[in-house]
C-alpha cells in the first residue's frame, strides 16, 4: 500500500470567501473559522493519512446498512429525552448509555459532544454525551461520529482515547485515523451515492458544486446555514463540518467503492 502525503494544501480563502458569502456571512467577523474552512477545501480527501482503509469502509457501509444507522429513530431520542439506551442491531448485544442536555458552561459550544468507554468487565456502558445546545443537524453529526468510536473500537479491538471529545478542527481528523473513521459513519450516513451524483456542475464551478452539496446533505444532518440568529463563526463551523462530510464521502466512494 502507497503510504499518502499531507493532503492539506494552501487555504483555499477566495473560494471560502465566496461560499460565505453566497449565505450572507461577513468574512470581516469570523477570521479563524473563515481559515479552517478554505483549508477544508482546499484538502486533498484522498491522501488523507487517517483515511480508513478499503476493507474497514465496506465492513462499515455494510454495517450502516444493516442497523448501525446513526439515522434510526432509536437515536433521535435526544430531542424528548436526556437518558437513554440504544443497542446496535445486529451487531453486539451491548447497550449505549446516551446522556444528552444543552452545555454552555467551560467549553460550551466548543464541546459538541463525547464518548467514553465506561466498561469494566460485565459492569458499566460505552457512554456517549451528546450537547444539544448546538443546531439539531450538528447534534444528528455527533451522534454518528461518536457511534463511529464505538464501532471502530469493536473493529480494530483497541481501545482509542480514553475520552473521545468531538470539536470543531476538522482539518486535524485527516490525520488521525480514530478520528476520520468516526466522521466516516457520518459521512456515510449524510451523504447518500445519489445525493453525490448531484453536486458537481457540468462547467466545474467549484463553489456551485459546494452550495449543491450542502442542499443535497440528508434532512437529519441539515442546517440553516443562512439563519441570522447562529452567529457568523457557527454557522462557518456548521458549514466547515458539513463540507467536510461531503469531501470524505466522495474520497470513500473512489477509494473503496461505496
Amino acid at each position: 500500500m502507497r503510504s499518502r502525503s499531507k493532503p492539506c494544501r494552501k487555504p483555499d480563502i477566495e473560494s471560502a470567501t465566496r461560499l460565505i458569502r453566497a449565505f450572507g456571512i461577513n468574512e470581516a467577523e469570523v477570521t479563524a473559522e473563515l481559515i479552517d474552512l478554505a483549508r477544508i477545501l482546499a484538502a486533498d480527501y484522498h491522501q488523507a493519512r487517517g483515511l480508513p482503509s478499503r476493507q474497514m469502509v465496506r465492513q462499515l457501509s455494510d454495517m450502516t446498512a444493516h442497523g448501525a444507522d446513526p439515522r434510526r429513530a432509536a437515536w433521535r431520542k435526544w430531542r424528548t429525552s436526556e437518558d437513554y439506551s440504544v443497542r446496535l442491531r445486529g451487531f453486539d448485544s451491548e447497550d449505549i448509555a446516551v446522556h444528552a442536555e444543552p452545555y454552555l458552561r467551560g467549553a460550551g459550544l466548543g464541546l459538541w459532544g463525547f464518548s467514553c468507554d465506561a466498561r469494566i468487565g460485565d459492569r458499566g456502558a460505552f457512554v456517549i454525551f451528546l450537547n444539544t445546545a448546538h443546531q439539531p443537524g450538528a447534534v444528528a453529526a455527533t451522534v454518528a461520529h461518536e457511534l463511529g468510536h464505538y464501532v471502530y473500537r469493536a473493529m480494530v479491538g483497541e481501545q482509542s482515547v480514553a475520552l473521545a471529545p468531538m470539536e470543531a478542527n476538522f482539518v486535524s481528523h485527516l490525520e488521525n485515523r480514530d478520528e476520520l473513521f468516526a466522521d466516516t459513519l457520518a459521512a456515510l450516513s449524510s451523504y447518500s451515492l445519489e445525493a453525490l451524483k448531484k453536486a458537481p456542475t457540468p462547467d466545474g464551478n467549484r463553489l456551485e458544486e459546494m452550495v449543491r452539496a450542502l442542499r443535497a446533505i440528508h434532512p437529519e444532518y441539515r442546517v440553516d446555514f443562512c439563519n441570522r440568529a447562529i452567529s457568523s463563526a457557527w454557522r462557518i463551523r456548521y458549514l466547515t463540518a458539513a463540507i467536510h462530510f461531503y469531501k470524505l464521502r466522495g474520497a470513500l466512494r473512489d477509494t473503496a467503492a461505496v
